[in-house]
Parts: C-alpha cells; sequence; structure tokens
C-alpha cells in the first residue's frame, strides 16, 4: 500500500454549518423482536419522508449509519423546518404500528464550526460533535438544539422550550439547549400593520384592494407575517462599502465609516449576524460578483450600493441580493438633505435598517456636530480616522488617526465616539510597539476610556480599549468581562473574539479557547488581522498539548503574515514536538533568515519579562516551547 505524506493532503477547510444528527430511538430493541421488518420500514421513512423533507428544505445527507444520518443545511431554519416535518411524516407512517414497535426519531441540531476532509468524505468538528450530544438528549419524537443554532432561527415559525445548561459527554463546556415544541405558533399579530410603512402610497392601496379585504385578521397576519419573516435575514449578510458616484475621491471616507456604523448597528440586532465590516472593506474598489463574495465569505447575502452627493444633499441607491443566485431582493433608493453628518448618519443608517426588519437600537451621536462645508469639525476627523484605521493599518496611519482624534477631542470633549477611538489607538499602538509609545499611554488610555463611558456607558470601544488596558497589567478577569461587553454591543468586531480566546487561556481555560479566534476568523474572514485570529487558535492548541492542530493552525498564520517572530517560533516549535523533522527545519531557518536576533536567550528573556505571560496556563507550556525550539535546532 503506498502511504501518503501528510504534508501532501489538500489543506483542511474550515465552515460554518448548520448540522443536523438523527437517529432511530432504540433501534437494537427493535431490530431484536423483528430485523427485516424494522429495517424495511426504516427505509421507507428514510426513502418517502426523510429525503422528500430534505430536498424543500435543501438538507445533504453527509454520513449514513444503519440507523441515523448526519446532514447539512445552509441554514438553521431550514433545519429546524426539516425536523419537524421529518418527525411529523415518520409519526404518520408509523401510526399502524403497536406502541411499542413503533420507530421514532431523535434529532439534534447545532450550529458550529466544520472541518470539511475531501480524502474522508464527511464533516468533522465540535460543531458535529456538539450535534450528536443534543441528539441523545432529545426524547423519541423530540428535536433538540443548541442556544447558538435557536439564535438564528426565525422564531415566527417556530417555539421552543428552555431545557437549561446541559453537559454534554466530552463537551468541557456547558451547552444551552432548546426543545422545539410541536404547539402551533402564536401568530404575529398586527405584523400587516408593520409592512405599511415600507411601502409606497400606490403599493399600500393595492395590498389592501387585493389582499387585505378579501381575508380575515388571523389569515391575514399569517400570510404578510410570513413575507416579513422571509424578508427577515437570518443568515450572514455582509455590507459592502458604498459606490461613490460623486466623482470627488474626498468623499469615500465618509461612506466607508457610515457602512462601518451600519454594520456595528444591524449586528447588534438580536436576529442578525452581519460580517465585520472590516472583511467587507477588502472588497472596495473591485467588481466582484456577489455569488463568488457568497462562496469566499460564507454569506447568504449583500447589501451593497451607491451613493451620489450634490453639496448637502445625498442621494443613496441600495439593494440586497441573494449571494446564492445573484438576484436581487429588494432595492431602496432615497435622498437625504442635511446640514450635519450625525443627521445624515442617523438617517442613512435606520432607513437602509429598516427593509431588513433589523431592530436598530437608538444610534448616540454625543457631541456630534458640524457641517458638510466645514472640514476639521469633531465629527469630520472622526469619520476621516475611521477611513485611515479600516484601511492599511501601519504605523504612519495610526499616528495619523491619533493626531486627528487630539484635534476632534479638543473642540468636543463629549463626543464618547471619539474618545473611545483614541483610547483603542494609544493601546494598540502600545502593545504593537508603535510610534514611541509606553506606560504612560496605556495610563492614557484607561482614563480616555472612563471619560467615554461616563458619556456613553454603551460605548463599545472604550470597553474594548479597557480590555487592553487589563490585558497589559494581566488583569486578565476584568479583561474578559470587558471583551465580553464590546461583543455584546458590537457583534461584529472579530477582533474581541480572537481576545477574548487569549484571555480565556490566560484564565486557564484551555479548552474553550481555540473556538474564539475560529469564531473570529467566521466573522471576518478576509480580516487584515486574520493572521491574528489563527495564532490565537494555534497558540491555544500548542497549550492545550494539541501539536497537530496547533501546526495548522500556525502555518496559516505564518503564511498571511510572516512579519512577525513569535508565529515563525511557536510554529517551529509545534512541528518539532510533533515529530516533522523536515517542515521544521525549513521554519526554524527561516526564523533564523528573518530574526537573526531572536535567539532562544532572547526569546526566553521576553516571555520572563512581559507581566501578561505569568499565568499557569502560559507559564505552563513555555518550558515546552523551549524544549521544542531545542529540538528544532535553535540555540543562542
Amino acid at each position: 500500500m503506498q502511504m501518503v505524506s501528510a504534508d501532501t493532503l489538500a489543506p483542511l477547510q474550515r465552515r460554518l454549518a448548520a448540522i443536523m444528527m438523527l437517529d432511530v430511538a432504540g433501534y437494537s430493541r427493535l431490530t431484536e423482536a423483528d430485523v427485516e421488518g424494522t429495517h424495511r420500514r426504516w427505509m421507507t421513512i428514510l426513502a418517502g419522508v426523510v429525503r422528500p423533507a430534505l430536498e424543500e428544505t435543501e438538507g445533504q445527507i453527509i454520513n449514513r449509519t444503519g440507523d441515523g444520518a448526519m446532514i447539512e443545511f445552509p441554514s438553521v431554519t431550514l433545519a429546524v423546518r426539516a425536523a419537524i416535518r421529518i418527525q411529523a411524516g415518520a409519526e404518520a407512517l408509523e401510526q399502524v404500528q403497536p406502541p411499542d414497535r413503533r420507530i421514532r426519531l431523535r434529532i439534534g441540531i447545532n450550529l458550529g464550526d466544520v472541518i470539511v476532509e475531501h480524502s474522508v468524505p464527511g464533516i468533522f468538528g465540535d460543531g458535529v460533535n456538539i450535534a450528536a450530544r443534543l441528539e441523545g438528549l432529545a426524547e423519541p419524537g423530540g428535536i433538540v438544539l443548541s442556544e447558538t443554532a435557536m439564535q438564528l432561527v426565525d422564531r415566527t415559525d417556530f417555539r421552543f422550550v428552555d431545557l437549561g445548561p446541559q453537559r454534554l459527554k466530552n463537551i468541557a463546556r456547558p451547552i444551552r439547549a432548546f426543545a422545539v415544541s410541536r404547539d402551533p405558533p402564536i401568530p404575529p399579530r398586527g405584523a400587516w400593520l408593520r409592512l405599511l410603512p415600507r411601502l409606497k402610497p400606490g403599493r399600500r392601496l393595492l395590498l389592501f384592494a387585493a389582499v387585505l379585504l378579501p381575508l380575515c385578521g388571523g389569515l391575514v397576519d399569517a400570510v404578510v407575517g410570513w413575507y416579513l419573516a422571509r424578508v427577515r435575514a437570518q443568515e450572514l449578510i455582509m455590507i459592502l462599502p458604498f459606490r461613490n458616484l460623486s466623482g470627488n475621491s474626498d468623499d469615500d471616507y465618509l461612506v466607508d465609516a457610515i457602512v462601518d456604523d451600519l454594520t456595528n448597528d444591524l449586528a447588534r440586532a438580536r436576529q442578525g449576524y452581519v460580517i465585520s465590516s472590516t472583511t467587507a472593506l477588502s472588497y472596495k474598489g473591485r467588481m466582484v460578483d456577489v455569488r463568488e463574495i457568497g462562496r469566499q465569505s460564507g454569506v447568504r447575502y449583500v447589501l451593497e450600493g451607491s451613493f451620489r452627493r450634490s453639496g448637502e444633499t445625498l442621494v443613496v441607491n441600495a439593494q440586497l441580493v441573494d449571494a446564492r443566485t445573484g438576484g436581487n431582493i429588494w432595492a431602496e433608493r432615497f435622498s437625504h438633505e442635511s446640514r450635519t453628518l450625525a443627521d445624515l448618519e442617523d438617517a442613512m443608517t435606520r432607513r437602509l435598517a429598516a427593509p431588513l426588519d433589523f431592530q436598530v437600537s437608538e444610534v448616540r451621536r454625543t457631541g456630534m456636530v458640524g457641517s458638510f462645508a466645514a472640514d476639521g469639525n469633531p465629527l469630520d476627523e472622526r469619520l476621516r480616522t475611521m477611513a485611515l484605521i479600516t484601511g492599511s493599518f501601519t504605523p504612519a496611519s495610526s499616528l495619523e488617526a491619533r493626531t486627528r482624534l487630539e484635534r476632534a477631542v479638543a473642540k468636543d470633549v463629549q463626543s464618547a465616539e471619539d474618545l473611545g477611538l483614541l483610547a483603542m489607538l494609544l493601546v494598540s499602538d502600545y502593545l504593537n510597539n508603535w510610534n514611541g509609545a509606553s506606560q504612560a499611554d496605556v495610563t492614557r488610555t484607561e482614563i480616555l476610556a472612563h471619560r467615554a463611558l461616563a458619556i456613553d456607558p454603551d460605548a463599545w470601544r472604550a470597553h474594548y480599549a479597557l480590555s487592553q488596558v487589563h490585558r497589559v497589567r494581566a488583569e486578565h478577569e476584568a479583561a474578559l468581562k470587558e471583551l465580553d461587553r464590546t461583543i455584546e454591543l458590537n457583534p461584529s468586531f472579530a477582533v474581541a473574539y480572537a481576545q477574548k480566546g487569549n484571555e480565556l487561556l490566560a484564565l486557564g481555560q484551555v479548552a474553550a479557547a481555540p473556538e474564539w479566534g475560529i469564531k473570529a476568523a467566521t466573522i471576518s474572514p478576509r480580516d487584515r488581522s486574520l493572521s491574528v485570529f489563527h495564532w490565537v487558535t494555534g497558540r491555544a492548541y500548542f497549550v492545550a498539548g494539541d501539536y497537530a492542530r496547533a501546526v495548522e493552525w500556525l502555518e496559516k498564520s505564518v503564511a498571511e503574515r510572516g512579519t512577525v517572530w513569535f508565529s515563525q517560533a511557536w510554529l517551529a516549535s509545534a512541528l518539532a514536538l510533533s515529530g516533522d523533522t523536515r517542515r521544521t527545519a525549513d521554519t526554524v531557518a527561516r526564523l533564523r533568515r528573518d530574526f537573526p536576533d531572536y535567539t532562544l536567550p532572547r526569546i526566553m528573556e521576553y516571555y520572563d519579562k512581559q507581566e501578561r505571560f505569568q499565568n499557569a496556563a502560559i507559564k505552563e507550556s513555555l518550558p515546552r516551547l523551549y524544549d521544542g525550539l531545542r529540538k528544532a535546532g535553535l540555540r543562542d
């Protein structure tokens, strides 16, 4: 038999997937009583119930066992819909059997990160394992799903029973589970009233004439409620940078910042899952088919558009596109006249959010003043700063952004967003060792962040800045608390997810740490910090002692950004400890070439001096890091 070397295999691929695990309850007992009859009836359920339900809901059987199946769906809503149809169909077929002989199914559903393995057909990973454990929780005839999955289900169609946190076999963290109720959903009374403001006057009249008048209350609510449920985007959505048709490139910064705010506001909505604006901005200025964007970033919907500004009037065209087909779902055009940027930003955010049916929280614009015509006003400085830091982030762009924000906060001491953003930049420069930043800048970061939160307790950038201050001071529990608040306020800020993985690692929660780096990469798959997300994941696996997975993620980090010494050093050590001699030699040779000053004593000194590494999990892993580097051949 010809042996295949691990390094000749195609790199592993990961994606976010809605997974259903289906199993026959008590199959061994049933086959012991009647093996042939049970098998025939199970095959009948598969062919006559399961497969038709999957065809209607776009489900795909990934793997089959004798009495069960693993099935993948494009969305959790489709998975739950299929599960209900399968259970109802199976029950109908089995009604003729005695109660103790009936085939009854258990179904578990989860949304999670999975590994796609092409050499052995199937998908693997925690996302699959959790779905399998949830299936074991289900009663015969029941459906159980994780909280992660339940949050992305269209709840106008289904009802749920909270089962509370569950301890699942071989899953370190408790998983909160929900059972799907078989009771019919409560009709969304008054849903048609929410539709009317979105329609032009002529279409409102048509709706009344053609739909509302012939039908009665409950049916109207059911029909229009179904329409609204279809409009609501439950799957991943990306908001692309709008094209500037004004003929003035100086306006680019304005729309980038507005789209960034729109992303943040929509991400706060409980029903929405929005790709990070950092990934979205990687498509700026490029003509890319939305179907290709869907394939690259795993999104179902793309919001794109253009704007044209003339004086104080902004004309906006926007359309929501299905990334699977490239077809338009809806289009919106509006013009807005305003003397202030704050007013414009609020109007645009709310106008574009409404057709998506997101419940956008009240937008806070404290202290944001200034007209279009005036350069250098505080809001204008913040918007230009956003354009700087969402592009190619370098020491120079960070310093220019800081300079602009210093001017902004000097003119308006009550702008929570300016204060929070300046705080973020100061502590970022310190952690990156940029622009001569020192401990004094860390202290100032803390002061600025607290000033911002005194003005607006929901200023997410200030919470994130504080998390990094605590990180520098090795106050990991406090850092984790601030990161959780940041994610709550801005669920599309992928960097916070990766940093949460770091803090969990520092607190000794090693098993839970890798998933947060993976989540960061899922939310922003083209992020400029993608190498950091993969680094966080790889180091977490190293600390856990899983060197094979550590190599997988650290190699990605080095491939994306080979200009940092530590990712190369940890990769060389992981390769050596996993016994991969050839790749170890190549990696350590590159480390010596790119970073000749980083000898083993210098690396040991670096980790011994940094306060944030003085925690049990990291300290326990450092001797293994050094041992691997010695095996790799790194010396004094």
